[in-house]
């Protein structure tokens, strides 16, 4: 709260029977965007029934909504880490990323060092991989961010540049035997820092992308040092994706129809006990 009200001072006083004025008291909020991603799904009666009558081995609805799920789940990423909501200027080949307005911010600007944003002051710790390796430069944030009060415990980085990693720890014993499982089915790596361990989760696919560094003109792909118990992804009407059905012949036309929704923005806690390393892509 930076005022009270928007009155001017005094400005509450008035006659006995005056009339009462209503003000609204004046606030500095930090938001963060909640987007709604969604995408329609559906597949004809003739369709379905020449599926059936075929006698092929699978759904055709179902295939269509579980393939609908699959890329909000994708888009869920990509804004996770490339997401631009609030940065006109940015570009997917720059540090802000590909500015679109409906989505929400993501771990590349937040940890980035993009002057002109809400994130241009934050603090959180970068560094380009140069004369350190990758494991010494992951272990450099690290430190850092636990030097700052955090508690760094997971890192993510791009499947390449986990594959580099095990390149350069592949003979360290202590590396391929401290493992653990962090969901269920899913067995990471660790490496030990100054604040202690830190699971290493690769992430699959091009959601992490690339871009040309604002410091070293190269282009690089993020590898992202995270306090997991300061970074949320949160969600309006419900956790998961919500599938509505539209009713068929609504419109005259015989076909099965759904919109499959989610509602989903990033919370990164001030201050930002989160960095990251800047590694050459390859």
């Amino acid at each position: 709260m930076t005022a009270p009200d928007g009155g001017s001072l005094g400005g509450s006083a008035i006659s006995e029977l005056g009339t009462v004025s209503y003000q609204q008291t004046s606030l500095d909020r930090q938001t963060a965007n909640i987007a709604v991603l969604a995408t329609g799904r559906g597949v004809s009666f003739k369709e379905q029934a020449a599926v059936a009558a075929g006698g092929a081995p699978y759904n055709p609805l179902a295939t269509e909504l579980a393939n609908g799920m699959v890329v909000l789940a994708r888009d869920v990423q990509y804004f996770m880490f490339q997401g631009d909501s609030t940065y006109s200027s940015g570009l997917a080949t720059n540090e802000a990323g590909n500015y679109l307005v409906n989505g929400f911010d993501g771990l590349r600007m937040i940890t980035g060092a993009v002057s002109g944003t809400a994130y241009s002051g934050n603090n959180a710790i970068q560094a380009d991989q140069g004369t350190l390796n990758q494991h010494q430069s992951i272990k450099f944030v690290a430190s850092k961010i636990a030097d700052n009060g955090g508690f760094p415990d997971l890192v993510l980085e791009g499947m390449n540049s986990k594959e580099a990693l095990d390149t350069e720890l592949g003979d360290k014993r202590w590396y391929t035997d401290n493992t653990t499982e962090v969901i269920a089915g899913v067995t990471v790596n660790r490496i030990q820092a100054a604040a202690g361990l830190l699971d290493i989760l690769p992430v699959p696919g091009t959601t992490i992308g690339t871009y040309t560094s604002p410091t070293t003109s190269q282009t690089v792909e993020d590898i992202y040092v995270l306090d997991s118990k300061k970074i949320w992804l949160r969600w309006l009407y419900a956790d998961n994706f919500t599938v509505l059905e539209i009713p068929s012949g609504v419109d005259s036309q015989l076909s099965s129809r759904y919109i499959v929704f989610g509602m989903y923005g990033l919370e990164v806690a001030a201050p930002v006990f989160t960095g990251k390393v800047r590694r050459i892509a390859s």
